[in-house]
């Protein structure tokens, strides 16, 4: 219901609860301000939006005053018009701003209310040595001679943030004049370089180091893309001169992070930039790695393959897919092993599918969203806040609004300090230690009998199992204390419904993820405030998964083994004999190069010859290793044929994150050297096998082949996720977008399914 109220001359609606600052924004009529922050509710420090309100003697700030029925409003009077010149006045007298000089010259918001509101600039600076010096920062230029005292960036950092870094001016300006007391200093203990105070300062207080000279704001290009720094997916604004990154901020009010970034979202772009990126292609002649022309390059790695293939079979080659290329490179990856190789031997690294067995869909059940409105928050595995910055900050929010937090986690990370209870467990111990949660639920008769009942089965079965995994033999598997492990079950038991936010880390067990599946269920927490959030530490770990990049999957998690979907994907692809056998998982591979079963060894954007040393001697063994990625590696290093790819940001695409929501990311510079988009790559070498793939970019990638060929996406189009993007499954265009999945006990499998794991 809307009431009315009168507006410089003009009746507006508004709803019970807004301001004048909202209502009139809503109206879109201007009330400036310095201090309002929406993102937080900070206001009423500045005094810049001070209005004329019929009845009232004084002027009043329009941020934190509530409209009634009826009420008059003017906002741009002389007598306001005369308070906000005062205000500006002493602002510019308190500090030095010297505009022409400042790198926030343009976007400034004292400088605009200045120059709109005709304030007379002060005649003289103030002493440099009248303001404390700032800590050597490696992100941040902090230069108090410019702050207003808004307090913004206080509330950056501790109401979104939640880092608690930067504290409060106390007492009298007066008294402070050779002290850092009256200015908001940070902590550097508590600080995580995360930026967002930068992103909150209205004025050149608080500036990015790297940018600094690097553009005026009229001088760059704005482009909103996806970050490639984990699987939150956060938007951002990158800001571009003459085709290179001057700085990135945050894109306002966006999903799923709403404005905010972390340490490597906002200032480590520099890796597009790095000496170690792959520039030219490369064949190995005589032992060494020389430059090649692409055709060359391409043309070997393609003969090279039909060789083995013919002579070995298509089993005889496996490929790492990356995590961080985009949804199209991953397409285009697993259609060139099944459509023009022959194999299914296709994988990638990280987190996959390990929900479906039990709820019928792998992958995370809520959004990003529901955390910060949570009764009880469950994080298991590495620690959130080091892993998925972002992702912490809602737990942080939920935390501030009397949430629970509860976390077992692989160390004391930084989230240890906001939770009520929590352990250390051991990596890989995940599963042992919620069986032993698990049978403490069923022993003690605290699990919501009714919701599975109704909703799931396999229940006998598990509580056979289950009967074993005494929170003693959880303690002894984990390294938890036994009655913690009692306590946390309680404690769940009590909050619930829990949202569970589990980070796997390499070597934390396949049965992590069915035993939260396990633990939800016997919940009965499915749904808002409930479900299973398994982030990843890698920009498109979802993507990769969501586009076939699995030994047993097609795009969109349709089973190779289906006939009819085989058969669909020979008539789109223009094959005929897909193979319906499951390929090698990646774990496997290292053993059958060693065996002679694989002989070649394509490697897109992933590093396993470094990461995994038993990898490294293994891949020594292959017949043909072709590395297709940005940056040198120890793999490439082992390569055949170098194959340099575009980074993130010098070619379009999209990304998954780890809530399902499908993203752009956009291209805002020339690739590096001769590099090119990795789908361009796959095509090329796609042709030279006797492909012949009609779509070329990646919207005609994405628009004329995966949104047609997999229902999980065929309401998902280039022109309908400009914006925020939208989370699968998305089965029309006029759908919206899935939130949560298996609301209510509602699961994609029909009922879930309890499966003892350990």
């Amino acid at each position: 219901m809307h009431s009315t109220m009168l507006l410089d001359g003009r009746w507006v609606s508004f709803s019970p609860g807004q301001t004048i600052l909202e209502a009139a924004q809503a109206a879109g009529i201007y009330i400036p301000t310095l201090c309002y922050y929406n993102e937080s509710g900070h206001r009423d420090v500045c005094r810049i939006c001070v209005v004329e309100v019929e009845g009232s003697e004084r002027l009043l700030p329009a941020c934190s005053t509530q409209v009634r029925e009826g009420m008059e409003v003017w906002t741009n009077t002389e007598r306001v018009a005369i308070s906000r010149r005062r205000t500006i006045d002493m602002l510019l007298a308190s500090g030095r701003h010297a505009c022409l000089a400042c790198d926030a010259n343009g976007e400034c918001g004292l400088q605009d209310l200045a120059y709109n509101q005709e304030a007379a600039p002060s005649e003289s600076l103030p002493p440099k040595d009248r303001f404390p010096e700032a800590y050597d920062d490696p992100f941040i230029i902090r230069d108090y001679s410019k702050c207003i005292l808004c307090g913004r960036c206080i509330s950056a950092c501790s109401d979104v943030q939640v880092n608690d870094a930067i504290r409060n001016p106390f007492g009298r300006r007066e008294e402070h004049q050779d002290s850092p007391g009256w200015f908001p200093m940070p902590d550097p203990a508590k600080c995580v370089e995360c930026g967002q105070c930068v992103e909150a300062c209205p004025v050149g207080a608080l500036r990015e180091k790297a940018a600094r000279g690097a553009a005026r704001i009229w001088e760059t290009d704005k482009v909103r893309t996806t970050c490639s720094q984990c699987g939150v997916g956060c938007q951002q604004t990158v800001h571009v001169k003459d085709g290179k990154i001057a700085k990135m901020t945050a894109f306002e009010n966006s999903s799923p992070d709403m404005g905010r970034l972390c340490v490597k979202g906002r200032f480590m772009y520099d890796f597009v930039y790095s000496k170690d990126r792959l520039l030219l292609p490369q064949i190995r002649k005589n032992g060494k790695l020389r430059k090649a022309s692409w055709d060359d390059a391409l043309d070997f790695a393609a003969s090279r393959l039909k060789k083995i293939v013919r002579r070995h079979g298509p089993d005889a080659v496996s490929g790492l897919c990356s995590s961080r290329g985009t949804n199209e490179d991953a397409y285009n990856m697993q259609k060139l092993f099944r459509a023009a190789i022959g194999a299914n031997n296709i994988d990638r690294i990280g987190e996959g599918n390990s929900l479906a067995a039990s709820l019928g869909s792998g992958a995370a059940t809520n959004s990003f969203a529901e955390i910060s409105s949570a009764r009880a928050i469950f994080c298991i595995g590495a620690d959130m806040a080091q892993e998925n910055p972002v992702a912490a900050t809602f737990v942080k929010n939920a935390v501030r609004s009397g949430a629970e937090l509860i976390i077992a986690g692989y160390g004391t990370g930084p989230l240890a300090g906001h939770a009520a209870a929590g352990t250390v467990i051991g990596k890989g111990s995940e599963a042992a230690f919620i069986n032993g949660i698990a049978a403490v639920l069923i022993s003690e008769g605290l699990y919501d009998r009714d919701f599975v009942r109704d909703n799931c089965e396999g229940i006998e079965e598990f509580k056979a199992f289950i009967s074993t995994c005494t929170p003693e033999r959880a303690a002894e598997l984990s390294g938890a204390d036994a009655e913690t492990i009692r306590n946390i079950a309680r404690r769940l038991a009590r909050t619930r419904p829990a949202v569970i936010c589990y980070v796997p880390a390499r070597g934390s067990g396949s049965g992590a993820a069915a035993s939260l599946a396990n633990l939800q269920m016997l919940l009965g927490g499915f749904g808002e405030g409930g479900g299973i959030n398994i982030l990843d530490a890698r920009a498109n770990a979802r993507g990769a998964c969501d586009m076939g990049a699995m030994p047993d999957m097609l795009p969109g998690y349709q089973s190779i083994q289906d006939v009819a979907i085989l058969e669909k994907f020979n008539r789109a692809w223009q094959v005929s004999g897909l193979s319906p056998k499951p390929g090698m998982a990646f774990p496997a591979v290292a053993g059958a190069l060693t065996g002679g079963g694989i002989k070649a060894f394509y490697c897109f954007g992933e590093d396993p010859a470094g990461d995994l040393p038993a990898f490294k001697e293994a891949l020594a063994t292959a017949e043909l290793v072709i590395c297709q990625d940005t940056h040198s590696t120890e793999t490439s290093r082992m390569a055949n044929v170098i194959l340099p790819s575009a980074a993130w940001c010098e070619a379009d695409g999209t990304f998954t994150n780890s809530e399902r929501r499908v993203s752009r990311v956009r291209k805002v510079k020339e690739p590096a050297g001769q590099a090119r988009p990795g789908g361009w790559i796959f095509r090329e070498i796609a042709g030279r096998m006797g492909q012949n793939w009609v779509s070329e970019s990646a919207r005609d990638i994405w628009d004329n082949e995966i949104s047609k060929l997999a229902p999980l996406f065929a309401g998902i189009t280039y022109s309908r996720i400009e914006g925020d993007g939208i989370q699968w499954p998305c089965p029309d265009e006029g759908h919206p977008g899935t939130k949560a999945l298996h609301e209510g006990g509602r699961f994609t499998r029909g009922k879930g399914l309890f499966i003892p794991c350990e």
